[in-house]
Order: C-alpha cells, then structure tokens, then sequence
C-alpha cells in the first residue's frame, strides 16, 4: 500500500533552537532542586525539524521531519518502554509530532476525534492532541491512542476586524501567533476550534476550522452554575433537562453537546470530563497555560496540577509554558523540566476582549460567498518506465 503522503509542519508550532539550557528538578530525595533559575524557551526545546513536504492530511508514511535529542531524554527518566502521554497541539505528521516529540505509528493506533472513532488521515496540523503511548528513544515513541476533542464547537457571534479573535458560543476566543484565524468568516459560521484555556477566560486557538451549516454544539469546560432547568458552562449559559445536571457541581469540568434553536442553546449530554492523562509513574509533556497558586502548584484552567516548581517562580497563565515530568495521579505531575516561552504580548495578551453584545458593525465583512476549507491534495507525477530496448543487427546486403 503506498504511504500517506509526507505534510509540510505548521512552522509556527515547531520546536526551535533553544536559547539556554531550562531548569531541571532533582529525580532524588522530594523537595531537592538542582537549579532555581528558569530559562526562556520558545514553542518547543527539541531541535528544529526539518521542513517536510506535500499536504496537510496525517499519514503513516516517511516522517519527512527528524527530531534531535533534547528535553526530558537527557534526565535519564525516558526510558525505553515507559508509558508516555503527551498533550499540546500537533506539529507535524510524517509520523505525528507533539511537543518536539516524534510518535510512530501503525495500524493499530487508535484515533479517536470528539467520540468518535477517525484515522490518521482525519487529524490536523495544531489541532490539540492527547497522545498515549510508550517511548523509543530519547525524542522519540510509539503512539497507541490519539485522542482529539475540540472544546468549543459552535456559532461564531463577533470577529475582529483584524481576524485575529472571535467570539464563539460565548467564548473569547484569541488566535495564537498572530493568526488570522477567524478572516473571511461571517458571524453564524459554524466552526470547531482547536484551543488551550487561560485562567483569564479566555481560550488561545492555534486551529479554527469552519464546519458545514448545523445547530449543533459542544464546549469542555468547568460547570459555573447549576439551577433548576439550567446549566452554565464557562460563563455560557444553556437550557437543561430534568435530570441532566444531576450529580454535577460547580468547578467540575464537564463536556456538554446539544442543539441551537431560536429560544437559544438546549443541552443533550453533559458528562464530567477530568484531565486523566495516564496511570502514576506516566512519563508526560504537557504544554498549557499554567499559573502558581496560593500553595506553590502550578496549575491550568481546565485543572491539571504539577509540583516541585523551583522557589519564586511565579506565572501568572498568560504565557505558554511545557512541562515534562512524572505522574504522581491522573491529573498532577512531579517537574522535572519547565519550559517557559514569553511570546510577544500582542500575540496573546494584546487583544482586548469584547462584549458580547458587539454592534453589527465591528463584525468583519465577508466576502460575497463563504468559502469551505478546501486542502489542495498533492499530486505526484507518475513515474514512467522507459524499457529497455536493444537496437536490432542490420546487415547491409551484399552486392554479389
């Protein structure tokens, strides 16, 4: 079977040459550091990959990107054989590459995209991906199970005149590196988007990809409130069932789906949602907006948690940071390494939020038709074999 074709990586999203060596904690004895200071890294800590070709779609086929040792391999915790799982956005496929790390594929990897059984081939370039697998090499793996799930599926109500932010089923919602994810969209686009939360409340999109029309939606958040015949979801209030909330608490994260009607948004499902990123003693790199709490902990809006972070450093979850470390349970983690990466404050923390009752006019004008994403698919000259033929003898008559 000829393999999937090779795709070119979202540069944006790629690992690039680090500019120090970050800070590492101490595997020994609990509360030991080996370091206090924490360095400037950018996307990723891994060396830079090599651009690769072709489209977008994933594949099983040559990696087209290679990977350099780098990271947590050089701790001596990756070991040969050790669960891994590795959450952030996808950076390139070949194999799939997810926080600088290059996971290897085959036919019984399990895609799973919001529920759903997928392919590879179904996967896209900075949608976020939970990726469970084991390790092979220092930057290298295996992939068992990809699991994508969108956290905002919905309408679009307000886009920027920059296309740069939106706001979608009531959330804010910002595009990382300076994106214009959201231009030429009309509002009432249906689109699923691809983001990280911010404990501001707001989410940074690294992918929005505009769906055919529907009046479905889906958002993955905590439960801010629950009355009789309502439930709010990150502030995004919805019609409930008799039943539906039942056992649910506010500060629980939760997946909700349902339907958009005139009288509003009316929910189907809502099922508690926990980060569970694997079993203790996990190997995990994770990339998220974390902020140091009261307690010393670093943790994120959707609730993972991590600890040993070095005396005095203090983030405040606006900026992205990767963590690579060990699972102490499903949703904290023991740092070994902190990656922190101060993007340019306009990419993420420059866009102000809008209300969300926005005039008509801040919305952006569409063109006169709206265009579907369409992926140019990459076509290959097919090779022609030139045979191989020999001249034939020809003798000249004689002229006897």
């Amino acid at each position: 079977m000829k393999p999937a074709p090779k795709t070119k990586p979202d540069m944006a999203l790629l690992p690039q040459p680090p500019v120090q060596r970050p800070w590492r904690a101490a595997r020994g004895r609990a509360g030991a550091l080996l370091g206090l200071a924490v360095a400037v890294f950018s996307l990723c800590a891994a060396a830079t990959p090599a651009q690769a070709s072709g489209g977008e779609p994933g594949g099983i086929g040559g990696t087209g990107v290679s990977s350099g040792p780098g990271g947590i391999g050089g701790t001596g915790i990756a070991r040969p054989g050790m669960p891994i799982t590795g959450y952030g956005p996808i950076q390139a496929f070949g194999s799939v590459f997810v926080n600088g790390r290059e996971y290897a594929l085959n036919g019984r990897t399990l895609v799973v995209i919001d529920g759903a059984p997928a392919t590879v081939s179904s996967l896209r370039v900075g949608e976020t991906a939970e990726v469970k697998g084991v390790v092979t090499t220092p930057r290298g793996g295996y992939a068992r199970e990809i699991t994508v799930v969108h956290p905002i599926i919905g309408p679009v109500s307000y886009i920027a005149a920059d296309g740069r932010s939106a706001i979608v089923l009531g959330q804010h919602v910002v595009a990382a590196h300076r994106q214009e994810l959201f231009s030429g969209m009309r509002a009432g686009a249906l689109v699923a988007v691809s983001a990280l939360p911010r404990p501001s409340d707001d989410w940074v999109a690294q992918r929005v990809t505009a769906l055919p029309p529907g009046n479905r939606f889906q958002l993955v958040a905590e439960v801010t409130s629950l009355a009789p015949g309502r439930l709010a979801v990150a502030g995004t209030s919805m019609q409930a069932p008799p039943g539906l909330t039942a056992g649910l608490a506010p500060g629980e994260r939760v997946i909700v789906s349902g339907t958009i009607s005139p009288q509003g948004l009316l929910a189907a499902a809502a099922t508690p949602a926990p980060v569970a990123l694997g079993a203790p003693g996990t190997l995990v790199e994770v990339r998220g907006y974390f902020q140091t709490s009261a307690k010393g902990q670093l943790v994120t809006a959707d609730g993972l948690a991590a600890s040993g972070a070095p005396a005095g450093l203090d983030l405040n979850g606006q900026h992205l940071v990767e963590i690579q470390g060990e699972l102490t349970a499903a949703d904290s983690i023991m740092i070994d390494q902190i990656d922190t990466e101060m993007l340019d404050v306009e990419d993420l923390i420059g866009v102000p939020k809008p209300a969300l009752s926005e005039p008509d006019g801040a919305i952006e004008p569409a063109p006169a038709h709206d265009l579907p994403e369409v992926e140019t698919p990459e076509i290959e000259a097919p090779e022609v074999e030139t045979p191989d033929l020999e001249a034939p003898e020809i003798e000249t008559p004689s002229k006897d």
